[in-house]
C-alpha cells in the first residue's frame, strides 16, 4: 500500500511539473482559427483605438467598419462570442483599454445574469499572447493548471491543434479570416439574407450561441430579476459607457432591456443607445442574435450618430 501511494504521487508530482512548464501554445501567423481565436491573433498590446467595443458576437456582425471610418470613429472591437464571458475579455483587453478614450460595453443577455468565467476559457488562453504569469495571477490556480492541460493537448496531438489551414474564401467558414483588422466581420463576407430566408446559411450554423428563447426559459422568465450588480459593480472601472445589443422584435427583449436600463443606473454609466431602439424587425437579422449587412449599417449609423459619440 505504501509503494502504491509512493507511485501514485510520484506520477502526480510529475504530471503537474510537466503541466506547469509546458509553454503555452503559439499561433503560426499564416494560419487562420476558428472564430473563439480570432483575437488571440491581434497583437492588442500595440493598438491604441479611440474607440474600443467590448461584447459579444453581436458586435463583430453588427459594427460595420466601414459606416463608423466614414465618421470618422478610430475603433477596435473585441467582439468575441458570448460564452467566453466579460471577465476573459476584461483581462486580455488591458492594455489596449489603458490607451483608448472610450470603452464601450455591449453585454449579452447571459453576461447579465451569469457573467462568470466559463469552462472554455482555459482553451482560449492556451493560446493567449499574454503568457503563463498572467494567466495565473489573473484567473488563479484552477484556470492556469487547465491552460497548462490544453497546451499540453495541443502539444501531444498537433493533428488535433486549434489552427488550421484557412478555408474561408471557398467554403465561408466562419474563421479569423473573415475578421478585419478592426476586429468586425468583413463587408464583403457579411450575409444579406434575412431571418424569415435561408437559416443556412454560412455563418448560421457556427454562430447559433444563444437559445432564441432565452427570456422564455425557466431560469430566465420574464420575471427573473437576478441580474449580477455585485459583479458588474466590482468591474465598473473597465468601462465608460453601455451599448445595447440589437434585439430580434419577434423575441421577449423586455427584460433585456429593463436589465439594461438597471445597470446603467446602478453603475452610473450612460447608455449609448436606449435599449427600445434596438429591437429590430426579423428581416435585419440573419440567425437569432446576428444582424445581416443590413442590419449592421442601420446599428452602425445609430452608434455613430449618438450624441455620446459627439461630443
Amino acid at each position: 500500500m505504501e509503494e502504491f501511494l509512493k507511485r501514485t504521487f510520484g506520477l502526480l508530482s510529475l504530471l503537474i511539473a510537466l503541466l506547469i512548464f509546458t509553454p503555452l501554445a503559439v499561433i503560426p501567423a499564416d494560419k487562420a482559427v476558428e472564430y473563439p481565436q480570432t483575437f488571440n491573433l491581434f497583437p492588442l498590446d500595440t493598438l491604441s483605438p479611440d474607440v474600443l467595443f467590448l461584447g459579444s458576437s453581436t458586435l463583430a456582425f453588427g459594427l460595420d467598419e466601414e459606416v463608423l471610418s466614414a465618421r470618422g470613429i478610430d475603433f477596435f472591437s473585441f467582439g468575441l462570442h458570448g460564452g467566453s464571458g466579460p471577465s476573459y475579455i476584461f483581462h486580455e483587453t488591458s492594455d489596449v483599454r489603458a490607451k483608448s478614450n472610450m470603452t464601450i460595453l455591449s453585454p449579452s443577455p447571459p453576461w447579465l445574469l451569469e457573467p462568470y468565467l466559463q469552462p472554455e476559457v482555459p482553451a482560449l488562453l492556451s493560446h493567449s499572447k499574454m503568457g503563463a504569469s498572467h494567466v495565473l495571477q489573473a484567473y488563479g490556480l484552477e484556470t492556469f493548471i487547465l491552460t497548462k492541460a490544453w497546451a499540453l493537448s495541443h502539444y501531444l496531438r498537433p493533428w488535433r491543434s486549434y489552427y488550421q489551414e484557412s478555408e474561408t474564401l471557398s467554403s465561408f467558414k466562419f474563421t479569423s479570416d473573415c475578421v478585419g483588422k478592426r476586429g468586425v466581420v468583413m463587408n464583403h463576407l457579411k450575409s444579406t439574407e434575412s431571418v424569415q430566408g435561408d437559416i443556412d446559411n454560412p455563418y448560421a450554423a457556427a454562430e447559433r450561441v444563444f437559445d432564441p428563447n432565452f427570456w422564455e426559459n425557466d431560469s430566465y422568465s420574464t420575471t427573473h430579476t437576478a441580474l449580477d450588480l455585485d459583479y458588474w459593480k466590482s468591474q465598473a472601472n473597465h468601462f465608460s459607457y453601455i451599448l445595447p445589443i440589437p434585439i430580434r422584435r419577434s423575441q421577449n427583449a423586455t427584460v433585456y432591456a429593463e436589465n439594461i436600463h438597471k445597470l446603467s443606473v446602478a453603475l452610473q454609466k450612460p447608455l449609448l443607445l436606449d435599449p427600445e431602439s434596438c429591437v429590430f424587425p426579423d428581416s435585419l437579422f440573419f440567425d437569432e442574435w446576428h444582424l445581416n449587412k443590413a442590419g449592421g449599417q442601420i446599428y452602425s449609423e445609430m452608434i455613430a450618430s449618438a450624441p455620446l459619440l459627439n461630443l
